[in-house]
């Protein structure tokens, strides 16, 4: 056993110093909690309470349009319009030859082989059948039009993939570069439609993403709908809750739709 000597001090910890020490501890702690709650992630970075107000002061107009829920109802009737026809899941593709009103379905996220070798037969004029399960009438599918769909490519195609889905939705995600190479491949014979059909009973705020493509839509026309849709795509952690209402403004700021 050591001994102390003569000169030597010893530290002996106090109760009182203990509690101060601890005091401190838990007030540090609860400065970071408060501070942290003061901030949210838009747009992938922390932004303060006074910096969410420079958000909405950039873009009043967009704000305005989301809160509104003005397009609540569109995108309730474009959902309401697949599942009258059948459409219970996302993404479902319906392909439609505008000529004769021939149509045929992909279900699910197929791969850009699949999709092509069915097309392909299908412009050929063979019939592709419903996949195995589904239950659908196609004959209440809505025909194309390119003066009320968000439509890309040609506007005097024969042949239109109408993409139903939803902007949380992963194998949405995953399909949703799909049609663009279609596009490529088989040029003015093919156009891409997209429809909402937000599954908010397990995507939450999908609702409120297509809304905001819609506003989308009204301040950038027909190009400003895609690019936010690509970058809603682009962007989405396909979790649910992707986006704050914050966050889909300044997505808005970023692609200059104002």
């Amino acid at each position: 056993m050591q001994s102390k000597t003569k000169g030597e001090k010893s530290f002996v910890l106090k109760s009182t110093d203990l509690i101060l020490i601890l005091l401190i501890v838990v007030f540090s702690l609860a400065g970071v909690y408060f501070y942290n709650q003061e901030k949210r992630i838009v747009g992938g970075k922390a932004v303060s309470k006074v910096t969410k107000k420079e958000v909405v002061a950039k873009n009043p107009r967009f704000e305005k349009c989301l809160g509104s829920d003005k397009y609540g109802n569109k995108v309730n009737n474009s959902s309401q319009l697949a599942q009258a026809a059948g459409i219970m899941s996302t993404p479902t593709s319906v392909i439609y030859d505008l000529k004769t009103g021939r149509k045929f379905v992909e279900v699910g996220a197929q791969p850009y082989a699949k999709v092509k070798a069915d097309l392909e037969k299908f412009i050929q004029g063979k019939s592709i059948p419903l996949p195995k399960g589904e239950k659908m009438d196609l004959s209440k599918i809505v025909k194309p039009d390119p003066t009320k769909d968000h439509w890309y490519g040609s506007k005097n195609a024969r042949y239109v993939i109408i993409e139903y889905s939803d902007f949380e939705c992963p194998y949405c995600r995953r399909f949703h570069s799909v049609p663009k190479e279609l596009l490529k491949n088989f040029g003015d014979k093919l156009a891409w439609v997209y429809r909402h059909i937000p599954l908010t009973s397990i995507h939450p705020n999908s609702q409120m993403e297509a809304e905001a493509s819609e506003c989308a839509a009204e301040l950038g026309g027909n190009q400003g709908f895609w690019k936010y849709a690509n970058k809603l795509f682009e962007e989405t952690k396909s979790n649910g809750r992707s986006f704050s209402k914050m966050d889909l403004i300044e997505m808005a700021n970023k692609l200059g739709l104002k």
